[in-house]
């Protein structure tokens, strides 16, 4: 390092002052303070002390890689003085604008506007927000603003300005003529808007919300009730308003009349409104449906009508059908009390020409209605309810009992015919209450000769409109009394019905049905689809109960018999799949076999050919190869060869062409999906299945004929047909 550094000296020392860059840019004093010692090359500074080398020097000496130049110094910018701003003069213009604006401010009234705005040629729907606000403060803003909205120069926005003075107007206006001057104005406005048919959906929201609080303020129901019937009028007859602004503007109205005096017209009014809402939007107003129908039964009660009944058969009676079911039992109680208090009996209400019984009967339950009216005696009740009625309207009366005592009580008292009581009838039933019940009572009425056999029948209706089922049944099968008095049709309905169960009970009991002519009523049942196929497994077993005395070769003909009607029945259905279809035929053609009836009979032989073959061709499906083998060997047997071969070449003639036009169809759709090149490339498929087909069956493949033969796959159809008819 330091043989380094004085290398570098003696480089220094031997250049001479004037080869420094030729002394440019050399401060001469410098320059002059360099001496050389006599006898000596080297040079050496003898100068003042005070001269310094300049800034510069440094970059002529030193090479690029040992000096880098200064940084530039900053320029900071100066702070400017703020310009001085001077006001302009207003313009014309600008004074004319001012003018303008201060006279539009003085206008009052729209025929001030009118005048000032044909005057200064201005448009004055551009400034018809600024002007509603600026007519609401004038001496009149009724008249204004029904004018200000009635003229079709200034529609811009009217649903606004519409809503903001309404809601203005209640405000800062607490008198009441004022808002009766509105009311009355909306109403002249209403009627000239509808019969332009200029009125939007949402001035009428807003107009029947307004109507409800301004109702508070004025007195005049005859005026409400105006402007209620024109928003009903006006929102009926307007097209293209949407449905839920339309249910919105109508429920609105509705909560407005149930607070309303309930005046016969106001009450009509209710009832044209609930007609026209859906049962959704109705369910949302319960407390609106009850005040208004607690509000009628004031009115009817204030009235002095001769007739009170009459009076709540035209009021209440069509609300019953909007009413809630939890405010049912409260109105009853009070329809009640308003009766008892013009003169009517207790027992009156619940009597033949009662207003509680033509129109609430079959709402509530027994001991709600009953207790409702305050009817002390239940029983004697349900008698007044259920003398002299009809079967429908005591099966919709029955069909609300939950209490089956009393439901019995009812029944027996009903086949009676009489309001005495049968103690013994009382006992059984408090010692079976049950399922059964229905059957006792009837046994009671037997032994005691109340049951007639003009009343049985009719009974049975009764049951049957009630949909208890069961208590039919139980009756057949336990009283198994009358029954020459019951038509088969209605044993065969009523098992059509319900389900197989209670038509395997009905099968069982009835002992007209004889065993040659229960295949019928069965296949009555399949072929009207009044049961499930599922019958079949039900009933198979059952027909040997029906009748001990069909036995030996008899017996076996009514049964070869009765499964060659369910096969055909069953192959008929064409409601079920092909392959259902097939396994309830095969399911006849089993049980024939299990039971060695003998020879197939002739009816289940066709169904077994409809289901295998027939079938299956008109719906253009595949015939399976195993099940045409067997078919020809069950045809062949019992129909003979020839027929055999009628169906086998039949099935080979159309599976052939079945086979030839499939792939048309597969062509035809493939050149429509792919193209010619997919065709090209299904042909080339096609040949590589037969070049593996030809190792595996051809004469030197893998496969022999037998095991060809056996399998079944590519066998020629005419080989499979010879063997088929030669096993």
């Amino acid at each position: 390092m330091e043989a380094r550094k004085r290398a570098a000296r003696r480089r220094m020392a031997n250049i001479a002052p004037s080869a420094l860059n030729g002394g440019a840019g050399v401060d001469p004093g410098f320059l002059s303070g360099l001496k050389k010692a006599p006898g000596s090359q080297e040079w050496h500074w003898e100068g003042p002390r005070q001269t310094m080398p300049p800034k510069n020097a440094a970059a002529d000496i030193l090479p690029q890689w040992l000096w880098s130049p200064p940084p530039p110094p900053l320029d900071i910018p100066k702070p400017k003085d703020p310009p001085i701003v001077s006001t302009p003069k207003p313009s014309k213009a600008s004074q004319h604008a001012t003018q303008v604006m201060e006279r539009f401010k003085q206008c009052k009234s729209l025929p001030a506007l009118r005048k000032f705005a044909s005057e200064e040629g201005i448009d004055l729907k551009s400034y018809s927000r600024l002007a509603f606000h600026q007519l609401l403060v004038s001496d009149q803003p009724v008249t204004v603003l029904l004018s200000f909205l009635s003229d079709p120069n200034l529609n811009d926005k009217k649903a606004q300005n519409l809503k903001y003075f309404l809601d203005w107007q209640l405000k800062h206006s607490i008198q009441g003529n004022e808002t009766h001057d509105i009311v009355t104005d909306l109403v002249h406005w209403m009627k000239y808007q509808q019969s332009v048919n200029r009125i939007a959906g949402d001035d009428l929201l807003h107009i029947v919300r307004f109507s409800r609080r301004a109702a508070k303020l004025v007195k005049d129901d005859k005026l409400n009730f105006k402007l209620a019937e024109v928003i009903m009028d006006v929102t009926s007859n307007m097209d293209g308003l949407r449905d839920d602004i339309k249910y919105s503007i109508l429920e609105n109205l509705f909560d407005n009349l149930s607070l309303g005096p309930g005046s016969q017209q106001w009450h009509q009014l209710g009832l044209r409104i609930l007609r026209g809402l859906p049962e959704g939007v109705i369910c949302q107003m319960e407390k609106s449906v009850t005040n208004f129908t607690f509000r009628t039964l004031q009115l009817v009660g204030s009235s002095s009508a001769a007739n009170v009944e009459e009076a709540l058969d035209q009021t209440i009676s069509p609300l019953f059908h909007f009413l809630p079911e939890n405010t049912l039992h409260s109105v009853i109680c009070k329809v009640s009390e308003l009766l008892l208090q013009k003169g009517s009996n207790r027992h009156q209400l619940v009597s033949q020409d009662g207003i509680v019984l033509n129109h609430w009967f079959g709402l509530l339950k027994a001991h709600d209605l009953l207790s409702a009216m305050s009817i002390d005696d239940p029983e004697s009740g349900m008698l007044l309810l259920l003398q002299d009625r009809d079967v429908p309207t005591i099966a919709s009366f029955l069909r609300h009992l939950t209490d089956e005592q009393n439901a019995l009580f009812i029944l027996q008292s009903w086949c009676r015919g009489q309001a005495e009581t049968v103690q013994d009838l009382r006992e059984r039933l408090h010692e079976r209450p049950s399922l059964f019940a229905y059957s006792q009572a009837l046994v009671v009425l037997k032994e005691s000769g109340l049951l007639s056999p003009e009343l049985f029948p009719k009974l049975f209706g009764l049951l049957q409109a009630m949909d208890r089922s069961d208590a039919i049944l139980q009756i057949l099968k336990d009283v198994n009394v009358h029954w020459v008095e019951i038509p088969v049709s209605a044993v065969v309905q009523s098992a059509r019905d319900h389900n197989d169960h209670y038509s395997r009970l009905i099968f069982q009991s009835d002992p007209r049905i004889s065993p040659e002519d229960y295949p019928e009523f069965a296949i009555d049942l399949i072929r009207n689809a009044a049961i499930s196929p599922h019958f079949l497994w039900l009933t198979t077993n059952d027909t040997r109960r029906v009748s001990p005395l069909a036995s030996g070769n008899r017996w076996k003909k009514v049964r070869s018999k009765f499964y060659g009607k369910l096969a055909i029945s069953f192959a008929q259905a064409q409601q079920h799949s092909s392959r259902v279809m097939f396994r309830f035929v095969y399911r006849c053609y089993e049980l024939h076999r299990m039971e060695r009836l003998g020879l197939l009979d002739d009816q289940l032989v066709k169904a077994l050919v409809h289901v295998c073959v027939t079938l299956r061709m008109q719906r253009m499906e595949r015939i399976s190869i195993v099940m045409l083998r067997w078919l020809l060997h069950i045809v062949k047997v019992t129909e003979g060869e020839e027929s055999a071969l009628v169906i086998d070449q039949l099935v080979y003639d159309w599976q052939s062409r079945y086979t030839k036009d499939h792939h048309l169809w597969l062509d035809e759709r493939r050149r429509a999906v792919h193209g010619p090149s997919g065709e090209t490339l299904h042909q080339k498929h096609v040949d590589r299945l037969a070049e593996l087909e030809d190792d595996i069956y051809g004469p030197h493949g893998l496969c022999s004929e037998a095991d060809r033969l056996r399998i079944g796959a590519g066998a020629h159809p005419e080989d499979l047909r010879c063997n088929d008819l030669n096993e």
